[in-house]
């Protein structure tokens, strides 16, 4: 059994990426109930990666579609929508 999960791991993140430019990029595909930034303890800034998780399959599957691939001010190369096998 696959269960898909509502959630985008993603990588090629600008430096400067915060979480709040994270989760408004990604909000006009749906609604976005949490977006965190890995950030370097030393530094503060992106390591380059990062998760957003949608309230519904739906807007994580418009997310994908509509970022995947992206460059944007937050230089967006690859997602993933996160699956678990049961």
């Amino acid at each position: 059994m696959l269960l898909l999960i509502n959630k985008h791991i993603l990588a090629g993140l600008s430096k400067r990426t915060t979480d709040d430019g994270l989760k408004e990029a990604f909000a006009k595909f749906g609604e976005v109930v949490h977006a965190r930034v890995v950030k370097d303890r030393a530094s503060g800034w992106s390591k380059g990666f990062g998760f957003v998780r949608y309230s519904t399959l739906e807007g994580a599957a418009a997310g994908i579609e509509g970022m995947d691939g992206k460059v944007t001010m937050y230089t967006l190369n690859y997602l993933e929508l996160e699956m678990v096998v049961l």
